[in-house]
């Protein structure tokens, strides 16, 4: 018997440091959609403001997202979908 699982993982960048932050957002919810993955792990993801524009572009095919989010002794910036 064989199990299929999809994982993705990705390191966005840190925004104000990356170029085409908000390009870069919306084609990673485009290619995440179209993939339909059982996982995605998205490594950076500093702001929450760019972490709820992918959850609410995402919730139909990935109900279910995490956030950790960083604080002064964490250096934590990353997404689950």
């Amino acid at each position: 018997m064989y199990l299929h699982f999809s994982l993705f993982t990705y390191t966005v960048g840190i925004r104000y440091l990356s170029k085409n932050c908000k390009e870069r957002f919306v084609r990673i919810g485009d290619l995440l959609n179209q993939e339909q993955l059982d996982l995605a792990l998205l490594q950076e993801v500093w702001c929450e403001r760019d972490f709820l524009f992918l959850k609410k572009k995402l919730s139909s095919i990935y109900p279910y997202s995490h956030y950790f989010k960083s604080t002064p002794l964490s250096s934590v910036g990353e997404s689950y979908f």
